[in-house]
């Protein structure tokens, strides 16, 4: 039952489904009412033609009636149809005045007579019924009660009949052949509301390409050429766009100018602190105080660097940066600053086209806070692995150093928490590395590398292979 429901759920929910639902319920119970009224249509035409030729008949008999001397019904001229001539034929006529006397019939009747119906007008107006022939067949039966000028005191009632098997097999004939005709039309027409509901849609797909390819970062706007109905909708969707654009490039500039504003001054003040410190040995209450603050204030500062920088990124752009450049560059400058150190730096990397999901910038700022904080701790030898695994891109960074306990993993994640107090740092780098992946979905993970050190890994999923596959 809850499969049942599953199933017509996500049907009606799905507009080709209804535009079909829709389109074939109303084809189907166009053409039942159709097909009944052309039946009943032709049922009745049908009819009223079989009853025709009863009322010509009928018409030929009055005219050719007499009445002899003894006053009993008689015939100028027998009815042309020679079906009244052969015996249970299935047409009869019968004449007989008014008590049911004197009857004279058809020969076809031979020696039976037909059903007189109780009651009959006595206007001249004919009347017409069903009854039961001769043969036990259903027949028409068509009366009228007349007066003839050669008997002008006497009532004669003339009945004629004929058997409706011709009527029922014509009917039912053009039933067959009308179902026939209206299952192949029903057929066409499904056929036509397929392909018309398939067509229609097209543009829908193709806005779903487009809209897929954006996801993925291969484009920046949906590109594509929509029908009239949806480029109203597609320019609104690129207007969006572009403004998220503008709000993200906004959001950088203002967090690069707050840095750039904040970071000098509190620098300077932490600096002149620092050399209090240093130039008073008994330790000036107002330096330890300034130096506190100083440092408190700028990890509130990096707090809300870490925060517009992370809302800009949500905002997010859509595009896609490929690695190995940025990881080249990065090392380099690793290099510079770590020159001292001789460190050396591999990269495992068996696939060179693997893009990042996010622009360079966000690339940089993760990668770039993995390998400072690897090439801090390394002894000798910082370690990448980039690669692809169920759908989703893995960066791993490593390093030789002396690593970090099991127990402060989940710790040292936290924003302001060193792992050594005594080395030069914020404690913000692997905060801002694991809330920049959680924009794009992936995470981070600590553990201790093979190389003995600290191990940090990124996974995020990969839009741009999974399209692809």
């Amino acid at each position: 039952m809850n499969q049942t429901e599953s199933l017509w759920t996500r049907a009606s929910q799905s507009l080709r489904t209804r535009l079909l639902i829709g389109t074939l319920l109303w084809i189907s119970i166009a053409l039942f009412i159709t097909g009944t009224a052309l039946a009943i249509l032709f049922k009745n035409h049908a009819t009223q033609q079989f009853d025709q030729e009863l009322r010509t008949h009928l018409t030929q008999l009055v005219a050719n009636l007499n009445v002899s001397d003894e006053g009993k019904p008689l015939l100028r001229t027998q009815p042309a149809d020679a079906r009244f001539m052969q015996p249970l034929s299935g047409l009869y006529w019968q004449i007989s005045d008014e008590a049911q006397r004197d009857i004279l019939r058809s020969r076809s009747l031979w020696d039976a007579k037909l059903d007189f119906s109780p009651k009959v007008t006595r206007d001249g107006k004919q009347s017409i019924r069903e009854v039961i022939g001769p043969k036990g067949e259903n027949v028409r039966l068509l009366e009228q009660v007349v007066k003839i000028s050669e008997a002008p005191d006497d009532l004669w009632r003339i009945s004629v009949a004929s058997e409706t098997n011709s009527l029922d097999h014509a009917i039912e004939d053009w039933v067959k052949l009308l179902v026939l005709f209206l299952g192949i039309l029903l057929l066409t027409l499904i056929i036509a509301a397929v392909a018309q509901v398939f067509l229609a849609l097209s543009p829908l797909r193709n806005l779903q390409q487009a809209l897929i390819k954006l996801g993925a970062g291969h484009t920046k706007r949906l590109e594509g050429d929509f029908p009239v109905e949806i480029r109203p909708l597609v320019q609104e969707l690129n207007q969006v766009l572009s403004q998220n654009e503008a709000m993200l490039v906004r959001a950088q500039n203002r967090a690069g100018d707050f840095a750039h504003a904040m970071k000098t001054p509190l620098t300077v003040l932490s600096n002149a602190a620092e050399t209090e410190l240093k130039s008073h040995s008994s330790q000036s209450g107002l330096a330890m105080l300034m130096t506190e603050q100083i440092a408190l204030l700028k990890s509130h500062v990096d707090e809300q660097l870490l925060r517009a920088r992370s809302e800009a990124v949500s905002v997010k752009s859509h595009s896609q940066t490929i690695i190995e450049p940025v990881v080249d560059q990065l090392i380099r400058v690793m290099k510079k600053i770590y020159a001292d150190k001789n460190l050396s730096y591999s990269i495992e990397q068996n696939d060179r086209t693997l893009y990042f999901p996010a622009d360079a910038n966000t690339l940089q700022e993760i990668l770039g806070n993995l390998l400072d904080n690897a090439s801090k701790w390394a002894k000798s030898k910082v370690q990448i692995k980039i690669f692809r695994h169920h759908q989703k891109l893995h960066i791993a960074v490593e390093d030789d150093g002396k690593g970090v306990p099991i127990a402060q993993l989940n710790k040292i994640r936290q924003r302001g928490v060193r792992a050594d107090e005594r080395t030069p740092g914020s404690g913000l780098g692997l905060s801002i590395v694991t809330e920049l992946c959680s924009v794009y979905g992936g995470k981070l993970i600590l553990y201790t590398s093979a190389l003995g050190g600290l191990g940090a890994e990124i996974s995020i999923p990969d839009t741009h292979t999974t399209e692809n596959e």
